[in-house]
């Protein structure tokens, strides 16, 4: 397992309040009907790729303040460029390097500020621990 060959995290997570987070500075309704990216089922799913903190099919024109409560319901994987699963992170908060830059949430939030462009503010390429990291096979 070679976890720096990561080109992208992924997060599938269900959060306890959808609308503790707002899009286009408008809260979003408690179903998270104004969330944009995939779900699966009551989960929402995130791609950012590591070297700039792009959200992979974030909108356009969209921004967020996604501050997210799932304490311990969520995945997260490393992934290779070619969106090959490398690793599963081998804990039971949220990985705060890469889904809490800004260290807000105590482990227990993904908190991403994303801007009209999709990317992350105050993105920092995230120092990557082989230790934090699990390979799986199969992933998901």
């Amino acid at each position: 397992m070679n976890i720096q060959n990561a080109f992208y995290a992924k997060a599938i997570a269900t959060p306890l309040f959808w609308e503790d987070s707002t899009f286009n500075d408008m809260e979003d309704d408690p179903a998270g009907s104004a969330f944009p990216l995939p779900r699966k089922g009551a989960a929402f799913m995130i791609l950012i790729r590591l070297h700039d903190g792009k959200i992979m099919g974030w909108p356009l024109g969209m921004t967020a303040r996604l501050h997210y409560k799932v304490c311990d319901e969520g995945e997260y994987f490393l992934l290779d460029e070619r969106m090959n699963t490398l690793a599963q992170w081998d804990g039971a908060y949220v990985p705060e390097t890469i889904f809490d830059p800004d260290d807000c949430g105590y482990g227990d939030y993904v908190s991403l500020d994303i801007d009209d462009s999709g990317f992350v503010e105050r993105w920092r390429h995230p120092q990557l621990n082989r230790d934090d990291w699990k390979p799986c096979q199969p992933c998901e």
